[in-house]
């Protein structure tokens, strides 16, 4: 198996949102890539985070950060791996879920 690096992140605009795709490992070493790019106010934020197979608590800080910044954050498909993280900390409540990209439709 060929070396993976430890995430991936690709930015788009859907409608008014923002998305980020991550995929790979959100963790001390690459949670401040993605939260330094939302450091400016965007309004609507999207994290695509159906491909991250590993998330520490630096990680669960940048998403908490993130949503400081932005009017609007939602996760799209979070990994089972976030979920549990969000679920273990008390912060499931804090970011609304969408089941995909075309359901960011109704949340506008």
């Amino acid at each position: 198996m060929a070396d993976q690096p430890p995430i991936e992140m690709s930015l788009a605009q859907h409608g008014t949102w923002r998305v980020a795709h991550v995929r790979g490992d959100l963790d001390l070493a690459t949670a401040p890539h993605l939260e330094s790019s939302f450091e400016e106010p965007d309004g609507h934020v999207a994290l695509d985070l159906a491909k991250v197979r590993f998330i520490d608590s630096s990680g669960l800080r940048a998403l908490v950060s993130i949503r400081e910044h932005q009017a609007r954050v939602v996760l799209i498909a979070p990994s089972p791996v976030v979920q549990r993280l969000l679920s273990l900390t008390g912060m499931t409540d804090a970011f609304p879920v969408a089941s995909s990209l075309a359901a960011l439709d109704s949340m506008e």
